[in-house]
């Protein structure tokens, strides 16, 4: 597990972000911190899953292409389960973007970032999905 921050700092947007890419994990968490956010790490799709349930943080940060699970797999697990199933999603991934956008939201996801992305953009998109969530 990789993360940054404490949460004493009071950094109140929180987020879990699953990528079978330690270095794009790693990344996120650098870039993000800057803007507010606590950002927790995991690698494995099993393991994230068991942390959002434990964290249940603000916003999910989610890649599509992954070895064992794909996102929208993964996705799917949330979405059955009625403690977490409200929390955002914001895919972030290399996939074709006219090809996933829409398959993308059908799959519960929230907004969706294409790598390689701006720091600015991710975060826009990170607020953007947390304040959408929490108008519903």
């Amino acid at each position: 597990m990789l993360a940054v921050g404490d949460l004493e700092d009071q950094q109140i947007l929180r987020a879990v972000a699953l990528d079978d890419e330690p270095e794009v994990i790693e990344t996120i968490i650098e870039l993000m911190k800057d803007f507010g956010f606590y950002i927790v790490g995991e690698t494995d799709p099993s393991k994230a899953y068991s942390l959002i349930r434990d964290f249940r943080p603000d916003v999910i940060i989610l890649d599509i292409l992954m070895p064992d699970i794909d996102g929208y797999e993964f996705a799917g697990w949330l979405a059955s389960d009625e403690n977490i199933s409200k929390i955002p999603i914001v895919y972030v991934t290399s996939k074709d973007f006219r090809n996933d956008l829409c398959q993308s939201f059908a799959r519960g996801g929230t907004m969706y970032v294409k790598k390689p992305f701006l720091a600015e953009e991710l975060a826009d998109s990170l607020r953007i999905a947390i304040s959408l969530a929490r108008a519903i």
